[in-house]
This record gives C-alpha cells, structure tokens and sequence, in this order.
C-alpha cells in the first residue's frame, strides 16, 4: 500500500514508514530511493500526519547506500516550516 493513498481516503489517520525495505531498499537504486522519498512526502505528508521512515526493521538484505539514502533524503526534505 502506498502512503499516498492511504492518506487521500483516510486524511486524518497519522502514517507511520512509507518507504518499502522488501524491495525498494534491498533491489531498487539510490535515484529510484530518493524520488521515492520526495514523492511519499509529497503525496502523504501535506497534513503533517506522517512519521517517514521505512515499512519495517532495517534487515541484512537492505543496501547500505539505499537506506542512507533514504534518512539523507528525509533530512533533506521531510521537515515542516514552524
């Protein structure tokens, strides 16, 4: 399930993860992370109801360079202006 729509049918539920560790993180490249991040942001955290992080535990078969990609891109992008 993606957080973005997730968040369009339930607007006022708080979203926890969001970025995939059974694919994304083990199989896809640090771009395709990255955008992934950005979009998930986008898409699901325009009410300030996500907590953005990945869908479970950090495991073995996750690539070092995706899941520093992933905290690197939310540190880039995944705070809200106070």
């Amino acid at each position: 399930m993606y957080a973005g729509d997730i968040h369009k049918a339930y607007p006022d539920w708080l979203l926890m993860g969001g970025i995939d560790v059974s694919q994304l993180i083990p199989f896809g490249t640090e771009a395709e992370v990255r955008a992934t991040v950005r979009k998930t942001i986008a898409d699901a955290a325009a009410t300030g109801r996500l907590w953005i992080g990945s869908t479970t535990e950090i495991h073995p078969a996750a690539k070092l360079e995706n899941v520093l990609a992933m905290w690197d891109e939310i540190e880039k992008c995944g705070y809200y202006d106070s």
